[in-house]
């Protein structure tokens, strides 16, 4: 292996800055992509790591995509509501015609979901409060969102074109829902408002749950569900936003527990959820490794995952703590962290797919470092419009990883994103 030491390695670390910032494309590069990935497996830098995203088209190894091919979808446990909920989902999957594409199903549902919470947070940082129809619509459309979730892969079996795509698409929507829903329900609570510390920490924890659940599905190479798991949280919030348009708002200020409102009984359940499924994910990670002697997927330590999240939740939680943003711009808070926290999460998924290790450095964490170190210059740039511009800057990278991850493997299976790939006659 003569390029993995002397000569060549001082080559690579001396010739490729240079080159990269001369051509500003990997095209020119004379084994330029070689370069890259013996970097990577070397450890690499924030710098090469960061060059390896933007300059690429495509983020996946030809190694990475043979495993994409050869992946299946694996799933263990049913929660209590499933059970009576299959019938009802089977009933209707025989009705959606074969021309939709799963993934259209699936992201209707995100996009009904999205605009819930617009709506809900338009109402009330405008009016002061949401209206009784809008809380029966955010119910309605979590209702909506949560049954196409549920059938859009048993769509896919019915017509033959279930795929690793699938999976990671579902998923990666799973993501920003999380987000969208965790956001929807404290603006409901007024958390934002009266207890704004909670707040964040309750969108964040909820992000970190998904991120979790993937953690074990990185190390056991399957999901796993307990029986009071996703789906009966769900459906808990759907019972919140119709309970909350038929008493109003209001209810949840009333002082009953003690000296504190009602909503924190959301915040007890939230940290009750915590400390439930935490040793058995410990015990899942602990005793059913899928790899060599009980490791991740990828044969790395069952332990790996927790980088990436550390890194986020570290410079996550100093920099809208430490100056107190989280009070001034407490929606925007919560964002930027859960963001960044659903582009790990999406890493993690593919790197379950593609029996790939796990890097400490994203390039979404560009915006937190900056912010960081804004602070520690004494804030020379006004904190909540940087703060707006990170959040910006988060989703833009989020969703160009995506949509150069989506495309790359849509091409290497032969298959269409939003539409179903139509067979050929002489087939």
């Amino acid at each position: 292996m003569p390029y993995r030491h002397g000569y060549y390695q001082r080559e690579v670390e001396q010739s490729l800055p240079r080159k990269i910032w001369s051509s500003f494309s990997l095209d020119n590069l004379p084994r330029g992509q070689y370069h890259l990935d013996l970097l990577r497996e070397e450890g690499g830098s924030v710098i090469h790591d960061t060059a390896m995203e933007y300059l690429k088209d495509k983020p996946l190894s030809e190694n990475q995509l043979t495993c994409v091919k050869k992946h299946k979808y694996r799933a263990n446990g049913t929660t209590y509501l499933e059970e009576y909920l299959q019938p009802f989902w089977n009933a209707i999957v025989p009705h959606v015609p074969r021309w939709i594409a799963p993934n259209m199903i699936t992201i209707v549902g995100l996009l009904i979901n999205a605009l819930s919470l617009l709506w809900l947070l338009f109402e009330r940082l405008y009016y002061g409060r949401a209206s009784f129809s809008t809380y029966i619509y955010c119910g309605v459309s979590l209702f909506i969102y949560q049954t196409l979730d549920s059938i859009d892969g048993k769509h896919a079996r019915n017509i033959g074109v279930a795929n690793p795509l699938g999976e990671l698409f579902d998923h990666g929507c799973d993501s920003l829902s999380t987000i969208f829903l965790s956001l929807s329900i404290g603006v409901m609570l007024g958390a934002h408002i009266s207890e704004p510390l909670c707040f964040c920490a309750g969108v964040i924890l909820a992000s970190h749950f998904f991120y979790c659940s993937h953690w074990v599905a990185y190390v056991t190479g399957a999901l796993h569900f307990g029986r009071i798991d996703v789906i009966e949280a769900q459906y808990a919030c759907i019972f919140s936003y119709f309970f909350t348009a038929f008493v109003g708002e209001e209810f949840w200020d009333i002082q009953q527990v003690g000296d504190y409102p009602v909503r924190w009984v959301y915040y007890a359940i939230l940290i009750g959820g915590l400390a439930g499924v935490t040793p058995r994910y410990c015990d899942l990670c602990t005793t059913e490794g899928s790899g060599m002697n009980g490791s991740t997927c990828a044969n790395t330590s069952i332990l790996s995952p927790s980088g990436p999240i550390f890194c986020v939740l570290t410079l996550g939680i100093q920099v809208i703590y430490r100056s107190g943003l989280y009070k001034r711009s407490p929606i925007m808070s919560a964002l930027i962290v859960a963001l960044a926290i659903a582009k790990v999460t999406n890493k993690l998924i593919v790197a379950t797919i593609t029996k790939k290790d796990l890097c400490l450095w994203d390039p979404i964490l560009v915006s937190l470092v900056v912010m960081f170190m804004n602070q520690y210059w004494y804030a020379i740039i006004p904190e909540v419009p940087l703060l707006y511009l990170g959040v910006f800057y988060s989703i833009f990278n989020l969703a160009t990883y995506l949509y150069s991850t989506y495309h790359q493997i849509a091409e290497c299976l032969d298959v269409y994103i939003l539409t179903v790939k139509q067979k050929s006659k002489k087939q």
